[in-house]
């Protein structure tokens, strides 16, 4: 796949998450921050920024990794994945769950 294909392909996978990560980032108390290649979902916790990466996967499907990092080392961010790609119906139970294995981190 061309590399503006592809771009296009994740563009149009987050255009169906996108509203209702936002509405998960805001119920949760966390910050949504957007890139061409993922959305990641950003809060503080016991001293660490935390975060839970989705990037688009093949048929429709999201990856999900908890990261943990000291501020402004992003570099040297501690990182889980989150289990297997998930569909859309099942992100969401995801990142309920994830939240707690993140701030583990």
């Amino acid at each position: 796949m061309a590399e503006h294909e592809q771009s296009a392909a994740e563009s149009s996978a987050f255009e169906q998450v996108d509203p209702k990560l936002t509405v998960f980032a805001l119920a949760n108390g966390m910050d949504l921050t957007k890139s061409e290649e993922h959305r990641r979902l950003e809060w503080f916790h016991d001293g660490l920024e935390r975060g839970m990466r989705v990037e688009p996967a093949a048929g429709g499907t999201f990856r999900v990794t908890a990261m943990a990092w000291k501020r402004k080392r992003e570099d040297e961010a501690l990182t889980a994945d989150l289990g297997q790609t998930v569909a859309v119906d099942a992100l969401f139970a995801l990142l309920d769950d994830g939240i707690n294995a993140t701030n583990a981190l």
